[in-house]
């Protein structure tokens, strides 16, 4: 779902219908830095990723900030 021009936010669940319990849950925000692209992902077990990076995949993995949980 797009709630800017520049931000986004996914949400993907996985529901057991015999235990009757959600088993994954990830919760995603994007931000388009217009050069740099922001993430920040967040999961049910209280994990999580935050990344800073460019955005041009010729220069992607040279300056990036990538921290986890």
């Amino acid at each position: 779902m797009n709630i800017t021009k520049y931000w986004k936010i996914s949400f993907h669940t996985d529901y057991d219908l015999l235990k009757k319990e959600i088993i994954f849950s990830n919760l995603i925000f994007d931000r388009d830095l217009r050069s740099f692209e922001l993430s920040f992902n967040w999961t049910k077990n209280s994990s999580w990723s935050f990344f800073i990076g460019l955005k041009d995949p010729n220069f992607k993995n040279i300056i990036q900030y990538n921290e986890n949980d």
